[in-house]
Parts: C-alpha cells; sequence; structure tokens
C-alpha cells in the first residue's frame, strides 16, 4: 500500500482511509506528527535564511524564523493542536474518528505541505514570479486535504459543512488566542512571561 503525495492531492479521501486502515497506535502517529512537524519547521527557517531580504529580518517574524528550535517548538505546538482539535471538534459533532487517526492524517497533511514547500523553494530559485503565484495554491489545498481528511476520519459526507467547522473553529482559536495576548501584555509585557 503505497502512500504518494499526488494520490492525496487528487483523491484525498481515499488516502486518508488507506492512513487510518494503517491502525497505527497513538504513540506512533503522534511520533510521526512530531517529525513531520519538525521538518516543516527547519524547512521554513531553511527557506528564510536562503530567501529572507533586509526588510523581513527586521520584522518581528525573523525574531522567530531566526530560532529553529522556537520554530520546531511552535510548529510541534501547532500541529498538535489542529490532530486534537480535528479530533475533538469532530467528536462533538457526532464524528467517529478517534486521536490516534487524527494525528496519522495530520501528520500525512505536513508531508504533503513541506513537499509542496519544497517545490515553491525550487520554483522561487528558478522561476520567481511564478512561485510567488503558487501560495494561493498552497493554502487552498491545505484547505482542502484538511476539510476532505476530517470529513474521512469522522465520517461526515458534506465537505462545505467540515469546511465551515476548520474556519469557525480557527476564528475562536484566533480570539482566544488574542484575548490571552492581550491579557499577557496587559500584565506587564511578554518580556514578563
Amino acid at each position: 500500500m503505497a502512500l504518494s503525495a499526488w494520490d492525496t492531492i487528487r483523491q484525498p479521501r481515499m488516502m486518508a482511509r488507506r492512513i487510518m486502515a494503517m491502525n497505527l497506535p497513538l504513540n506512533s502517529a503522534a511520533t510521526a506528527l512530531l517529525l513531520t512537524a519538525i521538518l516543516g519547521a527547519l524547512l521554513s527557517a531553511t527557506t528564510w535564511a536562503l530567501l529572507g531580504t533586509a526588510e523581513d529580518n527586521a520584522s518581528a517574524m525573523a525574531d522567530v524564523f531566526d530560532r529553529p528550535f522556537l520554530l520546531a517548538g511552535i510548529q510541534v505546538l501547532v500541529q498538535a493542536a489542529a490532530a486534537w482539535l480535528a479530533w475533538a471538534v469532530g467528536r462533538f459533532f457526532g464524528g467517529t474518528g478517534n486521536l490516534a487517526q487524527a494525528c496519522a492524517l495530520m501528520a500525512w497533511v505536513e508531508w504533503v505541505l513541506v513537499l509542496v514547500q519544497v517545490a515553491q523553494v525550487l520554483l522561487l530559485l528558478a522561476l520567481p514570479p511564478l512561485a510567488e503565484a503558487t501560495s494561493p495554491l498552497a493554502l487552498i489545498l491545505f484547505f482542502w486535504l484538511m476539510a476532505s481528511f476530517i470529513a474521512e476520519l469522522h465520517g461526515f459526507p458534506t465537505l462545505w459543512k467540515v469546511l465551515l467547522g476548520i474556519i469557525l473553529t480557527a476564528a475562536a482559536l484566533g480570539v482566544v488566542v488574542v484575548f490571552i495576548l492581550a491579557a499577557l501584555v496587559g500584565a506587564g509585557g511578554l518580556a514578563n512571561v
């Protein structure tokens, strides 16, 4: 049973079924998630170092991208939260998936996105204007894969409802993060945290 990124893009629900059929235990699925998140973060840091401009290096993002271990930690937390939310929110709405399957699926989504990022970097080196045009496509691919995988994980038949759930969950999470950051800044600034 070969898994391929191209098959994932063409038939994501079928690929999700294949991944879930592997019945990975939670520790193996979580390890895959951890490794792909770290790989994605290190690739992002390397890309930033290779292609960043002077203006980029003066930005707030440079503080994160210049510290690969911090970036990897953030990426691991984001991926773990995405897997947990994919499982928990889906279960709340009557889904049938389990946490190990959610971790395995999110690990595979991250792996496909790492391959897309490698292709974008190569394209950026060869044809910069064309590479910039692929960024929106990568974002669309992310949402397509997430909606398809979560729908298959929980046995939901309708992709648009799953996509709406992803967007609403992300918006709610964003509001929570803003309130937490505001509370931290209001309590003496982030430097004291």
